[in-house]
């Protein structure tokens, strides 16, 4: 049990929700608006049909077959013995402007009925044809103002369709020759064109031609001239390796005879020669090595340049000086006197040693001139890259073309092979007959315009509704005030309460009919109070409506005896200084109570009443002040309140409503939870969510809404309450003093009860106390 009672006290935390959009509910309450849509559309739709031309169809059924191609060994031909069924682009080429324009001459369809006032026959046809493909088989439609005028059209169509495939066939055959006839000779345009461009770049190129490609001489030449440096390079390696290793060998020390020895066996013969003869060199090996460099400068500038150029005439004077030189020394060599004296010995080694420095010399110079001579070589090799590459282009170029001609000429004398081949067979499976009537349809205009109509209507009623600011439904209080329903009140027959008690107010069921459902509703909100504070701490409630009528104080009086018949003791306060109500359900005097208390004028063992039921005790509102928010915002409340919840189990507090003035604003801070009453009436549910904002706003504990005046006796639900609009404003809701006070309205509240003199108000058509009508 102790569990059970955890669970149900235990807060649960819901994620905020929206309020969604009932749709059901919208429909069961807009219904009319929707009917009327569909009778407006349907309406509609039948004043539409009534309006429209009728229109016929005639249709045919066309066999389409392409002739097959032969099997020959044609390359780019298709070979196939089947027939072809691709026929998509046949309906395309039926309503094309071609074969309409062609069947409108033709079948002189100008002159029909249907398109006697049309400017353009084939654009009308084009309009009303239309053509599908099943495999083989072509459905021609035509719909059209005229039945007979149906088939004519689908029939010169049909006739014009075949008439154009033969001849297209043949303009293809003629045409396609043609286009390749000229285009063969096009390419052989091209191609002698090109050539001739080529055989000019020959002449004027400096390429050496050899086997039909053009060869750059100085490539030729570089290739030549590096090979003789990588000769005389690995020569100056070898003279190089042997200087160092003699003269490494003399810094050391060594043996000369061994020295001598190893020079005699050296495989150097220029070596040899340099160590074993005279310290000169001989004339003719000076020359040809003198002469060598020259010769090439001299041939790669005769290529160049020409026999007569100055360059060309500068080296072969060097040449020629160079020769007279060497002629000169081997002269005055021939004709020094011999000495008388013996020679003195000579140091072979020595020799051996400078002939070997003069030679890596030698070598120096030559390499110096095969590198500048190699230099030059190779930016002439560069010039005439540009030659090379417009060689290469020409020839691919001719290469090209000389295919395309080549697959050209192939082609057409395959298509000389076959163009008797090909085609299409037509045949009409199904001919056209005189139109049926297939527009405009009864059932489908009126399935639609009552389409739409319902549409439209429910598209009104779901504007209607939305503007609508009255809760339909339980579950449209929950969504948008966000705080459960704890009871549900039916509407109060005023006219057939009876008093069974002296001392209290008709309008207190729970007392004089404690057994009927008015009663049993009554009790449940007691039933859902207790589970709501038990256990925590939830004695002192505050009950409160948005605006007056809303059954406030009729929902503090009854809830009260509710809980006094349970056994608990209760007592109800009267905290509505503008209009005090409670007194007068219980026969009390207000002379003394909760203002008497606040402002210190009587005790509040003196303000507390007893009342005809046990366990129910009353707390007056006392005499009205002259500032009641003031009043109610001191200090004295609190204690009060506090007071009460020590010495009864739960304390009832009746405020004003509150959008109409700011009293219940004060008093739901210093209370445990407060009860909102709600009445279903026009615009109800702006006013009860401001109430809660307002209520959420200064940290009050809302327990939930109690729906009064629902639907009627006997029966759940809510139905149309229909009230006057209420707007906010004191006057309006007539709290204030005097004349304008809070009671002139009539709501069960004020029915039957006692006055002054003890007698009943019952009469709902007496004037008021103005003179003026009572508001119905």
């Amino acid at each position: 049990m102790n569990d059970r009672t955890e669970w149900i006290e235990e807060p649960v935390e819901m994620a905020p929700q929206g309020p969604a959009f009932d749709v059901l509910g919208m429909l069961r309450r807009r219904k009319w608006l929707i009917l009327v849509g569909l009778v407006a559309g349907l309406a509609l739709g039948y004043l539409y049909f009534s309006q429209q031309r009728p229109v016929y169809e005639s249709s045919a059924q066309v066999h389409v077959v392409k002739k097959a191609t032969p099997d020959l060994p044609i390359g780019g031909i298709r070979a196939s013995g089947s027939y072809d069924t691709t026929l998509s682009d046949q309906p395309i080429l039926i309503k094309s402007r071609l074969v309409l324009d062609r069947a409108v001459q033709e079948g002189d369809l100008s002159s029909l009925a249907s398109f006697r006032n049309s400017p353009t026959p084939a654009d009308a046809v084009h309009s009303g044809l239309s053509a599908e493909a099943y495999g083989n088989v072509l459905r021609l439609r035509f719909q059209g103002p005229n039945a007979e005028d149906c088939a004519t059209v689908v029939n010169a169509v049909i006739d014009t369709y075949v008439s154009f495939l033969g001849d297209t066939h043949q303009n293809v055959g003629k045409e396609t020759v043609q286009l390749i006839t000229e285009a063969k000779d096009e390419l052989l345009k091209q191609l002698s064109e090109k050539e001739d461009h080529y055989r000019t770049f020959r002449q004027e190129s400096p390429l050496l031609w050899k086997d039909g490609q053009g060869t750059n001489i100085h490539r030729t030449r570089l290739a030549q001239i590096e090979a003789a440096r990588s000769s005389l390079l690995l020569k100056q390696s070898q003279v190089r390796a042997d200087l160092q290793a003699i003269e490494a060998a003399l810094a050391r020390g060594d043996n000369r005879a061994a020295l001598m020895l190893m020079v005699g066996k050296t495989e150097d013969k220029e070596a040899k020669e340099a160590a074993f003869a005279s310290s000169e060199p001989s004339a003719a090996r000076t020359i040809e090595q003198d002469l060598f460099p020259l010769r090439l400068e001299e041939e790669a500038l005769l290529e160049r340049y020409g026999p007569d150029h100055p360059r060309v005439i500068a080296v072969r004077k060097k040449m020629e000086l160079t020769r007279n030189f060497h002629r000169s020394r081997a002269s005055a060599a021939a004709k020094a006197p011999q000495s008388a004296s013996p020679a003195e010995p000579v140091d072979f080694l020595a020799v051996y040693v400078q002939s070997l420095r003069e030679q890596l010399e030698v070598y120096d110079e030559q390499m110096a001139e095969m590198n500048d001579l190699f230099a030059q070589e190779q930016s002439d090799a560069k010039a005439l890259t540009v030659h090379e590459v417009q060689e290469i282009t020409f020839q691919k170029e001719i290469e090209r073309t000389q295919r395309l001609f080549d697959a050209v000429v192939q082609r057409l004398e395959e298509i000389n092979l076959v163009k008797d081949y090909g085609g299409y067979n037509v045949q009409v499976l199904a001919p056209p007959n005189v139109g049926a009537k297939v527009a405009p349809s009864l059932p489908k205009t009126m399935a639609v315009a009552g389409a739409l109509g319902l549409l439209a209507g429910c598209l009104l009623a779901l504007l209607v509704d939305m503007a609508d600011k009255t809760f339909y439904s339980p579950e449209d209080i929950e969504r948008y005030l966000g705080e459960p329903i704890v009871g549900h009140i039916p509407l109060i027959a005023t006219k057939k309460l009876r008093r069974t008690h002296e001392q209290l107010a008709p309008i207190l069921i729970a007392a004089h009919r404690p057994r009927s459902q008015l009663a049993e509703s009554f009790r449940a909100v007691r039933t859902a109070l207790y589970f709501s504070t038990h256990g925590a701490g939830h004695k002192v409630i505050q009950i409160t409506s948005p605006t007056p009528s809303d059954g406030k104080t009729t929902l503090a009086g009854n809830l009260a005896v509710s809980i006094a018949q349970s056994g608990r003791s209760v007592i109800v306060v009267d905290a509505d200084a503008r209009r005090p109500q409670i007194h007068k359900l219980f026969s009390l005097s207000r002379d003394v109570g909760l203002t008497s208390v606040i402002n210190g004028e009587a005790d509040l063992d003196e303000a507390i009443q007893s009342t005809a039921l046990e366990n129910l005790s009353v707390l007056a509102c006392g005499p009205n002040p002259s500032n009641p928010s003031e009043l109610l915002t001191s200090p004295r409340l609190k204690e009060v309140l506090d007071v009460l919840r020590e010495r009864f189990d739960f304390v009832l507090v009746d405020t004003p409503p509150m959008l109409a003035v700011t009293d219940p604003g004060v008093v739901a801070p210093r209370v445990d939870g407060v009860l909102l009453t709600l009445r279903i009436k026009k615009n109800v549910r702006v006013n009860a969510v401001r109430s809660i904002e307002m209520l959420s706003s200064l940290g009050a504990n809302v327990l939930g809404a109690v729906v009064n005046g629902v639907g009627g006796v006997g029966r759940y639900g809510y139905g149309e309450y229909r009230y006057g609009a209420y707007r906010y404003g004191y006057n309006r809701y007539g709290y204030g003093y005097g004349g304008q006070g809070y009671g002139e309205y009539y709501t069960e509240e004020s029915a039957e009860e006692p006055s002054a003199n003890g007698a009943s108000r019952t009469d709902v058509n007496r004037p008021l106390s103005n003179g003026s009508p009572r508001p119905r």
